[in-house]
């Protein structure tokens, strides 16, 4: 399976799907120029971690942060996986694009685990919690 990591083309989304560290675990990666510049991991971290540098569309799944864009609807395809944030709920036209592609979407806000628990929104909610009381004061 391939693997493709694009570039968050949302503004002021600078995070990344996958790290490179996270990469040199896995095998196939195709990862978009620039995908980490924002957080400060360069194209050539990803290739010292084994990925290549690429169209990530092109791969059957691929990894991203946040939803799609409005410039991205079309990029999803018929037995394609996008993994990432999807928030279908407040955007009508999302979710058209996102039926209408054929793809498989998994929204990361949506995993969960026995017991009812969300392993990966659980943390971004700490983080989000600790944060609001800072920008609260500010």
């Amino acid at each position: 399976m391939r693997i493709g990591i694009p570039r968050e083309v949302k503004d002021g989304e600078h995070r990344v799907a996958l790290s490179p560290a996270a990469v040199r675990s896995l095998s196939n990666v195709i990862v978009e120029a620039g995908a980490g510049q924002g957080v400060g991991f360069s194209d050539e971290d990803y290739r010292e971690a084994g990925a290549r540098l690429g169209d990530p569309w092109e791969c059957d799944l691929v990894v991203k942060v946040k939803e799609l864009q409005e410039s991205e609807y079309a990029r999803p395809r018929p037995g394609q996986t996008v993994f990432g944030f999807q928030h279908f709920g407040p955007d009508p036209e999302l979710l058209d694009a996102a039926l209408a592609s054929g793809a498989t979407f998994i929204a990361y806000e949506t995993v969960g685990q026995a017991g009812g628990r969300l392993p990966i929104l659980a943390p971004m909610s700490a983080i989000a919690g600790r944060l609001a009381v800072q920008v609260g004061a500010w």
